[in-house]
């Protein structure tokens, strides 16, 4: 990967890789199997695309969804340059509905906290992005079952969610689901994730910093 030390992931995959999210992508090594599908939403620049690839080997795929164009563009080359081939890149987001939205940019310092959600990062600039919801991307991309996903989308986790379980069968219910959880923010999420999580039958497996493993055991199983 080519890193930029003056970005907050970048510079913690330049310095202290082994120290970022260990648990989340020990979990995942766990639980990939070759032939599997993995969701990544809010790529970024692949890291957790990366761990993937090889887990599901060249019979599974990896759907990778980012939303910022330059993030993209980076992800893009992270991924031609480690020839993983079994990752289908979107420039896209994800909401409730077909929709475009006006991306906030963080032009320095932490790009991953780009967001759709007004007024929660002091953005220097925004790009409007088309937006489709998660349910129609899995369509899209002919995905018939999930092994695992992981939400980093910076605040819109509940709102894509909670589509999602009114548009899916359970039957394409991620096995397992990493993601990010901030209390400060389920006023402006319009919900809990987590709660929703586990009001759709999920449990947490385990929790690390602000992210949590939850895995939904009909499906996981399988």
């Amino acid at each position: 990967m080519t890193l930029d030390p003056a970005e907050f992931v970048d510079c913690a995959l330049l310095l202290f890789p082994q120290l970022y999210d260990p648990a989340e992508l020990g979990f995942m090594r766990q639980h990939l199997r070759p032939g599997d599908t993995f969701l990544d939403c809010g790529a970024h620049i692949g890291l957790y695309s990366l761990v993937a690839s090889p887990l599901v080997g060249p019979e599974g795929r990896v759907i990778a969804v980012e939303p910022t164009p330059a993030t993209y563009a980076r992800l893009v080359g992270h991924l031609q340059a480690n020839r993983a081939f079994n990752v289908q890149a979107l420039n896209i987001g994800l909401s409730d509905q077909r929709e475009t939205l006006q991306l906030n940019l963080v032009e320095s310092g932490n790009r991953a906290a780009n967001t759709f959600l007004q007024h929660v990062v002091p953005a220097d600039t925004t790009v409007a992005v088309d937006c489709l919801p998660m349910a129609l991307v899995l369509e899209r991309c002919r995905v018939t079952h999930v092994r695992g996903a992981k939400l980093d989308i910076e605040g819109f986790e509940h709102r894509v969610m909670a589509q999602f379980f009114k548009d899916a069968p359970a039957s394409l219910y991620p096995g397992f689901i990493v993601t990010e959880f901030h209390e400060q923010l389920v006023p402006v999420m319009g919900g809990n994730i987590l709660e929703l999580l586990q009001a759709h039958g999920y449990q947490v497996a385990l929790t690390h910093a602000l992210n949590y493993v939850l895995v939904y055991p009909p499906t996981l199983g399988e």
